[in-house]
């Protein structure tokens, strides 16, 4: 089976060079490489110039595209569309690969027929050596009995949560993670980082109405493949990607906005609308607040945490305000204020503002 990778990429140039690199390295390599470009200089596309040969001495095509739209979304779906192998991999610009990460993707389509899409695990490591991972969750044998009580407690919420060789989602849009996973299983969804099968990607793309960052754009399209009943995901242990904690980041009370609008939506668009599923997703909503104002009781004198609260009741707020053309799937209003970058219009009113500050800082 021939396999091409898109790789879409924003302002980080040396992280998309550890990327590549770790692709040069692999035991099976890819037909061709695709990089979608939406940087705001000519950094990432000198870098490609400067490693093209490399990928031509091994025989693979690599090209290059500029996108002016910051849209992850949009730039998945045009990688995609200048492809030509038959199992497609998406990665993300921050990340490696062990060696043997494509070998055992593919294994896992030869021995399994229905697969329509595989991926591998994604273990966190540290920014200066790629492959020393800070943990890994999928090594886990025994929790300790604080980390034992923190996931009980989000699994009353509906919130993310392990369970042993399980995958599960939601109706809170959260995951049941197959912590620790000892054997290769069936998922309902993929992650960012995964691969199809060409042929089903003929049919679904990614939500591009989700915007600039496009966050749970893969949750949206994979749950949309696995809800048409067209074959079954895997996910392997055997296969693994390493997860760099990238310097070029977005600030965390536009991640915290991003994160509920974007849940939100996919909520209303890809989970079905019964009364259950409505209450579990406003019980998982008031979870996270009380979760959060726990932390912040617990870090007392953490600053950070007493913003992350402030901007979780903002983002609560601000949801609220636009719930009705969230619920039509209009984003506009939203990516209007992260594409001009005036963050300033996703702010409560100044009065309100103040009164959830001074009562974050008392707590």
């Amino acid at each position: 089976m021939e396999l091409s990778v898109v790789i879409p990429t924003y302002n980080r140039p040396k992280d998309m060079a550890a990327i590549l690199k770790s692709i040069l390295k692999q035991t099976t390599l890819p037909k061709d490489v695709v990089i979608v470009d939406q940087s705001d200089s000519s950094t990432s596309m000198t870098l490609i110039n400067q490693i093209e040969p490399l990928f031509f001495n091994k025989k693979i095509q690599l090209k290059y595209i500029h996108l002016d739209e910051k849209n992850s979304s949009k730039a998945r779906n045009l990688g995609f569309q200048n492809t030509s192998g038959q199992i497609i991999f998406f990665l993300d610009d921050d990340v490696t690969l062990s060696e043997d990460y494509f070998e055992k993707v593919l294994e896992v389509y030869r021995r399994n027929l229905n697969a329509i899409g595989v991926q591998g695990i994604i273990i966190p490591c540290s920014q200066e050596h790629t492959h020393l991972t800070t943990w890994d969750p999928f090594k886990i044998e025994e929790s300790t009995s604080g980390a034992h009580m923190v996931n009980s407690v989000w699994r009353i919420f509906f919130l993310p949560h392990t369970q042993k060789d399980r995958w599960a989602v939601l109706p809170s849009v959260a995951d049941v993670f197959p912590i620790p996973l000892t054997k290769i299983i069936r998922s309902p969804r993929m992650q960012g980082c995964c691969s199809y099968k060409r042929e089903i990607l003929q049919h679904f793309r990614f939500d591009e109405k989700l915007g600039k960052w496009s966050f749970l754009e893969d949750f949206d399209l994979s749950y949309r493949i696995h809800k048409a009943k067209l074959g079954y995901f895997y996910v392997t242990p055997w296969a693994r990607l390493f997860h760099k904690h990238s310097d070029m980041r977005l600030n965390e009370k536009t991640e915290k906005f991003i994160e509920t609008v974007n849940r939100t939506y996919i909520f209303f668009k890809d989970i079905e609308q019964t009364i259950l599923n409505q209450i579990i997703f406003v019980w998982s909503m008031l979870g996270s607040m009380i979760t959060t104002i726990g932390r912040t009781i617990l870090a007392a004198k953490s600053k950070r945490m007493r913003w992350k609260l402030i901007y979780l009741m903002e983002s609560y707020s601000y949801t609220l305000k636009y719930v009705r053309s969230i619920k039509q799937q209009d984003l506009t209003f939203f990516n209007k204020v992260l594409d001009q970058g005036n963050y300033g219009q996703m702010n409560l009113t100044e009065e309100n503002a103040r009164f959830l500050q001074s009562r974050a800082l008392c707590t």
